[in-house]
């Protein structure tokens, strides 16, 4: 069996802890080997069992919906505009207003039992702006962008630009981001990364050092910024990572056959940021535990 680390935090398994938003997606197709395949990827995802996992991984295979190098093709643009973290929270507090309630524990796990500051809030509800929320397959994001006579074109651009900016586990050295997991080398910055503004007038300072969770984007004349960032334990644990983002993304495969890796670290971006977030966890308790 993998470790309580490599699949969730050690709870009764349900659909709101560990794997909150595998029950909101639409159901496959009619097709019935759709249908199986389903259901293997949902078995392996919560049993923690590998044999599940490479059950699951052969026929996915087998069905040609894996593919190592699957990279995303779109170019990379610039926001017309500088966001800030609080306006996506905004996204989603406005069209799911328990967001509150449903983020934390969607994106920081075991953590939001302790309580969060009020920056962890704003990023919880902000990340959510971008994932599956309101089913079937539905984001708050989505919701907000048809509004287009509410929301100016710029505005509508910007938050577009943040959401093709998939989020990643990076590690961060004298100024120098590298992912840690498998990303397209246009999304990596070639310059220095500044933390997006938490609200409007707050500061945005550099980030030169430390592992961190975040979506890396440019704004035009402006330069490179991290938004929704967060910090990371620097031994997160990549391999049993790469096995739960995986499944995710042959899940989205089901739905969108064209559907990038880089697609599967755009909408089911919460899984990483819980990810790293049980880790964290995980490793202060034992710390307790030990005295």
């Amino acid at each position: 069996m993998l470790l309580p680390s490599e699949v969730g935090w050690p709870i009764g398994v349900d659909e709101a802890d560990p794997y909150a938003g595998d029950e909101l997606w639409s159901p496959v197709s009619p097709d019935p080997r759709h249908a199986e395949l389903e259901a293997l990827l949902l078995r392996a995802a919560r049993s923690g069992d590998p044999a599940d996992y490479e059950r699951a991984e052969a026929e996915i295979r087998a069905d040609e919906l894996h593919v190592e190098k699957f990279w995303d093709k779109r170019p990379l643009g610039d926001a017309p505009l500088m966001p800030t973290d609080m306006w996506f929270a905004d996204i989603s507090e406005n069209w799911v207003p328990d967001i509150g309630v449903i983020a934390p524990d969607r994106v920081f796990g075991p953590l939001a039992d302790r309580g969060l500051s009020r920056r962890e809030r704003v990023i919880a509800a902000g990340v959510m702006a971008f994932s599956i929320v309101i089913p079937p397959d539905a984001r708050p994001a989505d919701r907000w962008d048809s509004d287009r006579h509410g929301n100016p074109s710029r505005d509508r651009l910007t938050v577009k630009t943040v959401f093709r900016a998939p989020a990643m586990l990076w590690s961060v050295r004298d100024g120098q981001w590298r992912p840690r997991l498998p990303l397209v080398e246009r999304f990596v910055p070639d310059g220095s990364v500044q933390m997006l503004p938490l609200e409007a007038g707050a500061d945005s300072a550099l980030i030169e050092h430390g592992d961190w969770v975040a979506r890396v984007f440019r704004v035009a004349s402006k330069g490179w910024y991290a938004a929704l960032a967060v910090p990371a334990p620097h031994d997160v644990s990549v391999e049993p990572l790469l096995r739960r983002l995986r499944l995710a993304w042959w899940r989205l495969r089901l739905r969108v056959p064209a559907a990038t890796w880089e697609d599967a670290l755009r909408f089911r971006s919460e899984i990483l940021y819980r990810f790293c977030a049980e880790h964290r966890w995980l490793g202060e308790e034992k710390h307790t535990c030990d005295g």
